[in-house]
């Protein structure tokens, strides 16, 4: 058995944190074992982490600013823009 943890950024009201569950847990049968948790990224280091990570690739294809993005350029191992 596979248990997999989902932390989320908590942006939604209450209709909205069941309704995305809902969702994720439609796409397959196997997300009986999939645990998600809506938290205030402030006090969730992983997700405020994922956060900066997502916001050097923003300035990088948004914005042309490499400065974040050369960072941690060098751990990643796929990069592909998909349109």
């Amino acid at each position: 058995m596979i248990l997999l943890h989902l932390y989320l950024d908590k942006l939604k009201g209450k209709k909205g944190i069941l309704d995305f569950n809902l969702y994720i847990k439609q796409l397959n049968d196997k997300t009986k074992d999939l645990k998600i948790f809506h938290e205030d990224s402030k006090k969730e280091l992983c997700i405020n982490l994922a956060d900066l990570f997502a916001w050097g690739i923003f300035r990088k294809y948004e914005k042309n600013d490499l400065e974040w993005y050369k960072v941690f350029k060098n751990k990643i191992k796929v990069e592909k823009i998909l349109e």
